[in-house]
Order: C-alpha cells, then sequence, then structure tokens
C-alpha cells in the first residue's frame, strides 16, 4: 500500500467509505500503513454516534469523544452526528442479508410506536442536553440525525442556528422518531416557545419519520392540519415518511386532548385565521400506512404536497382502483414531472378487479417519465409490459411482486432493462429441469447486473389476471404435493448450484475483470397457502423447514468465479418452526395427507427426517 500514489489511495479511501454501512473495511485500510491512516483519517472520524437513553452514560461518552478527537485534531472531520436510543437501533431483527436501503436515511423508522399518552419518564429538562449542544457548537457539521424518543431539546435547535450562521453550508436536521406531543398535552398551553414549536419551524428540517392515525375520525382531521401546517412552517422540509401509529391504549381515543394548532404566522389580526395556499415541496414522500391507500387520502396529500417537486414516491401498502387512476391522470397532467424512483403495490388484482387494475397501472406508467427506480407489486402482463416499453432503457433498479414471469418475459426485460443493477423478480421453479435452468443463465446474461433477489414459487398455479386467460388446470392432490416438495426442498448445495448457473452464463466471467454481478438472494414465496388453499399447519411447517432461504456472495477479493460464499438468510425463524416440529415424520400434524409422498421422495429419511433429506439436483442437460 505504501508504495501506491496518494491519489490511488484517496480513491480506495472513499469507495470503502461508501461501501458498507459499518465501515468495518475503512477501518482495515487505516490499519494497515500510517500512509492509509492519514488518508483515511478524514473518513474515519467524519460520523459520530451517540446512545442517549443513559443520561450518566452520556455525560461520560461526551467526555470521552471529546477528548479523542482534541488529541488527535480530528473535530474538524465530524460532518455527521446520530444520536439514538437502545429501542430505536439495537433490537434489530437478524440480517436476512438484505441490504438496498441500508444507507438510505429515510428508511429507517422506530422499532415501536411513539405514546402521546405516556410521557417518557426520563425526559429530560433542556439544562441537561447543554453539554451535548456545546459539544455541536464546536462541529462543522453538517447532519444531525435524531433517533432518540425524547423531543429535540430547545438548546440543540439553538445551535443549530448558530451553526448555520457562522458555516457557508446549512447543516440539516433529520428526525427519526417525529412527534408533536403538544396536540396531545394539556399542561403545555405555551405552544409557540415550546421545543414543539421550535422545532416544526426550524429551517434545519430536512427529513421525518413520523407516524400517522388513518381513521375516518376527528383525530385523522387534526393529523392532516398539522402536517399541513408542518410543511409550510419548515422551509427545507424535503423528505417525509409517515407510517401507521396504531391504537391507543384501549382502542379509544380521547379527542378532547387535542388543541388547535397556535402559530402565530396564520392568525390575521381579527383572530380568524386562513389556510396557507402554498404546498410543500417535498422531494421524497413514504407512506407506510396499515390500510390500503384510497383516493380521499391521496386528495388530501395532493392538496398539501406539490408532487410536480417529488422525486421519490413509495407508498407501503396497497392501493386501491380510483387512487392509482388518479395518479395516471395526474401522471398524464406531467405533475410527476422530476420523478425518479417509484414504488407501488396495486391492490390484490390476483382476486379483485385485476383487469382495471392492470389497466390502470399501465396507463400510469405509461405517462411517467423513464424513471430509474420502480418496484411494483400485484400487477398483470400489461403493466409488465408498459414498465418495459417506457423505463427499460432508464431503470437501475426494477422489482416486481405479485407476478409470475415467464422465459419469455425474462428474455424480453434483458432486451430492455440494458443498464439495470438491481433486479428481484418471481419465478416459478420447475422440478430443476431445463427450462429452470434456462431462466437462470437468461438472468446470467445481463452484464450490468450486480444484484439479484428471486422469490420462487414452488406451484405451478397461475391465478388468471386477463378476461381471456384460461382457468387453472387441477391435478390430483398427490402430483401437487410432490411437485412442490421438489420445488421448495432448497439446500445449500442447490443454491450454490444456482448461482453457479447464474454466473456461468456472464461473459464478463471470461475477462480479466469479474462480473458486476456478486450478490443473489433465493427465498421461497408465501407457503401457508396452495393454490389458493390453506394448507394444514403441519405441511406448512415442513415447506418452511425443508424451504430455506439462501443468500450467495462472490468474494470481491476473487478476480475469478472460484470462491463463492452461500449464507442462510432468516435461519432463526426456520429452526424456530423445526422445534416445534416431531423427529418422526409420522407424527407431523396432518402427515396423513403427505407422509407417503415424503417416503417416496426421501426414502431414506425415518426418524431423523429433518436431518436427512437433500435438494435435487439442477438437470445437467440443459442446453437451449
Amino acid at each position: 500500500m505504501d508504495n501506491l500514489p496518494l491519489i490511488a489511495l484517496e480513491a480506495v479511501c472513499e469507495y470503502l467509505a461508501h461501501a458498507e454501512p459499518e465501515r468495518g473495511s475503512l477501518l482495515a485500510f487505516a490499519c494497515t500503513s500510517r500512509n492509509c491512516y492519514a488518508v483515511a483519517t478524514r473518513e474515519l472520524f467524519s460520523r459520530v454516534r451517540l446512545r442517549v437513553d443513559d443520561e450518566s452514560q452520556l455525560q461520560h461518552d461526551l467526555a470521552r469523544l471529546e477528548h479523542l478527537l482534541e488529541t488527535t485534531n480530528t473535530k474538524r472531520f465530524v460532518r455527521v452526528v446520530k444520536v439514538y436510543d437502545i429501542e430505536v437501533d439495537e433490537n434489530e431483527d437478524e440480517d436476512d442479508g438484505n441490504e438496498d436501503e441500508a444507507e438510505d436515511p429515510f428508511s429507517i423508522q422506530p422499532r415501536y410506536p411513539t405514546n402521546p399518552f405516556w410521557p417518557w419518564p426520563l425526559q429530560r429538562r433542556n439544562e441537561s442536553w447543554k453539554p451535548f449542544a456545546r459539544f455541536l457548537s464546536g462541529l462543522a457539521l453538517g447532519d444531525l440525525i435524531w433517533a432518540s424518543g425524547e423531543e429535540v431539546p430547545a438548546c440543540v435547535l439553538s445551535v443549530l442556528y448558530v451553526l448555520d450562521v457562522k458555516n457557508t453550508f446549512h447543516c440539516r436536521l433529520h428526525v427519526h422518531t417525529f412527534q408533536l406531543w403538544h396536540f396531545f398535552r394539556e399542561d403545555d398551553p405555551d405552544w409557540i416557545n415550546s421545543p414543539e414549536s421550535l422545532l416544526a419551524t426550524s429551517p434545519y428540517l430536512h427529513s421525518i419519520i413520523g407516524p400517522c392515525t388513518p381513521t375516518h375520525t376527528r383525530r385523522k382531521y387534526y393529523d392532516e392540519i398539522r402536517l399541513q401546517r408542518l410543511l409550510q412552517s419548515a422551509p427545507r422540509l424535503k423528505h417525509v415518511r409517515m407510517w401507521f401509529q396504531g391504537k391507543w391504549p384501549g382502542g379509544v381515543l380521547n379527542e378532547n386532548l387535542l388543541l388547535p394548532w397556535d402559530h402565530p404566522y396564520y392568525h390575521r389580526a381579527d383572530g380568524s385565521s386562513d389556510k396557507p395556499e402554498k404546498k410543500g415541496e417535498l422531494e421524497s414522500l413514504t407512506i407506510d400506512s396499515a390500510n390500503h391507500q384510497d383516493d380521499s387520502q391521496l386528495l388530501a396529500w395532493e392538496a398539501q404536497t406539490d408532487f410536480s417537486y417529488l422525486r421519490s414516491f413509495k407508498i407501503d401498502r396497497l392501493i386501491g382502483l380510483q387512487a392509482l387512476q388518479r395518479l395516471a391522470d395526474l401522471a398524464l397532467r406531467s405533475a410527476f414531472n422530476h420523478l425518479q424512483v417509484l414504488e407501488l403495490p396495486a391492490g390484490e388484482s390476483r382476486y379483485k378487479r385485476c383487469v382495471e387494475m392492470d389497466l390502470a397501472m399501465e396507463r400510469l406508467l405509461s405517462c411517467l417519465r423513464p424513471l430509474e427506480q420502480l418496484s411494483v407489486r400485484g400487477v398483470g402482463d400489461a403493466s409488465f409490459e408498459a414498465a418495459l416499453k417506457q423505463h427499460g432503457a432508464s431503470l437501475q433498479c426494477f422489482r416486481v411482486r405479485g407476478l409470475t414471469l415467464s422465459r419469455q418475459q425474462i428474455t424480453r426485460l434483458r432486451n430492455s432493462c440494458t443498464n439495470i443493477r438491481e433486479l428481484r423478480i418471481e419465478i416459478l421453479r420447475k422440478e430443476n429441469d431445463n427450462e429452470e435452468v434456462q431462466i437462470y443463465r437468461t438472468l446470467g446474461a445481463i452484464g450490468t447486473l450486480e444484484k439479484l433477489t428471486l422469490d420462487l414459487q414452488c406451484t405451478a398455479c397461475r391465478y388468471p389476471i386477463g378476461p381471456n386467460e384460461p382457468e387453472p388446470s387441477s391435478p390430483t392432490w398427490e402430483v401437487v404435493i410432490r411437485d412442490i416438495f421438489i420445488n421448495t426442498a432448497m439446500d445449500e448445495d442447490l443454491a450454490r448450484s444456482i448461482f453457479g448457473e447464474v454466473l456461468a452464463a456472464n461473459d464478463a466471467i471470461y475477462d480479466p475483470l469479474p462480473p458486476k454481478l456478486s450478490y443473489v438472494k433465493l427465498q421461497m414465496a408465501d407457503r401457508s397457502r396452495v393454490n389458493g388453499q390453506s394448507v394444514v399447519r403441519g405441511f406448512r411447517d415442513t415447506l418452511r423447514w425443508i424451504g430455506s432461504h439462501w443468500v450467495c456472495k462472490r468474494d470481491p477479493r476473487d478476480t475469478h468465479r472460484g470462491r463463492i460464499i452461500v449464507e442462510e438468510s432468516a435461519r432463526r425463524d426456520r429452526l424456530e418452526t423445526g422445534m416445534g416440529m416431531s423427529n418422526d415424520m409420522n407424527m407431523v400434524e396432518g402427515s396423513i395427507y403427505f407422509s407417503e409422498v415424503w417416503t417416496l421422495l426421501w426414502p431414506e429419511t425415518g426418524k431423523g427426517w429433518k436431518e436427512d433429506w437433500k435438494s435435487f439436483p439442477l438437470c445437467k442437460d440443459s442446453t437451449d
């Protein structure tokens, strides 16, 4: 490393700094030599994390951090400070290998609901935060990420104002636990001087993640008014994610606790108030609600937000037909001029209004300008073809769920999406036959692909999603069980073989440089229903036991395809399922319906059936 020129070391350092969120590789690079440490110093100290759930520990950590920054003369390098609670950051689920949005600061939501009826028992006084505020005042801070359940104290907001005046750049405030508590407390009538008011009107508020109440009550009305006024008051608010709050204790909301918004900007001299005309100019909007989004909810957002500024629009729940048609009308009028990212699950197109939903989605996708990232769910063939035609050449990330793609459709995807880097699709496993292998090779032939996720369907039943599609055939139950067992059984050897087939079709594998594809995730589709019918618990758990999810990675240090890393994801859930099952197949609940088929497929298994089964290999004669 010491023999490399400085510009090369800086390039390596910059790449490692953004390669992974935890920056383990950057730390290893810094420990290589003195030159590497000198180059990496700026990036190593650019981000600081502070846990604040324990006040005494916070003061200790703060003093230790200040001493470290002073002795190493690196205080000037700190650009990002994140404040978090243990409830928010450390109660994460087991890593499933999916890091799609690991570095997106607006994708993280609290693991607990903030409850306005139960004030924080350890809510600290403003004075106790002043040492932390003084620490911030000495930094050239660019971003403050607030992921603590406590409200942002006034002294911290004041420091942000001072930094904004002192620095030539604006400091951005990201609040991951956003909540305007004043609406729920009767003991704080002085709204204007409260921290809530300072936060809601702060010119540094850049992004928020907070709760909403999707109900048709007065509570929802106050939520809409609160959000509307917030969009007016915070001039630099650009990113919003709203998630479903749920019911309050007892399931009943005391609406008398709600206090009216009291901000001087919206009051006339005669005491009356007026609704501001200017809409919010958000760049990204994510709505994660418990229920599907209907037309009235979309109209409310349209009234508050100027969609022409949106670059990212995501809805994490199903959307109704009228709302989808409304979006298509807006797109036809060029209301989404700057949109680059769209995530939009349609309604249950397999069951209700499938043709209308498909046509509405097709019209929406056809009217939008070419997107860079598109994620759709529950669409039909017409929507898929519209996505390829209108957006294929520009797409870098494409996710399609709820539509099982044929080999012909995947071939058209490969030919249309010439710049695709990340892909998630649903395919049908066909007992490892030649056609299934050819699908893997078709995907591997996409030279620009870096990351691939396959949702594997294990039953041949495909619900009709068009007016002319025939009804699915009904094979015998024994044949269905046999096919499902073969298609669901996924052990490490089979996962490695599938990844090998995908890599083998990549032309870059024979070049001096390795192929771009370095990540393939194989995950089984929902196994709680078979051909639209519920199954007995024992059969469902058996499928979960043999249907492991796998993440296959290529070692980035290996310039060829010899080194493949295969790891099981969601392993804890599978093991918990197995613990509740008998080691004797005949004792598994409902085994009378499927144990005979199991024995025919794996005759060598006995009372150790959970460990003795193996996946069936891929077809060797896989010539096209």
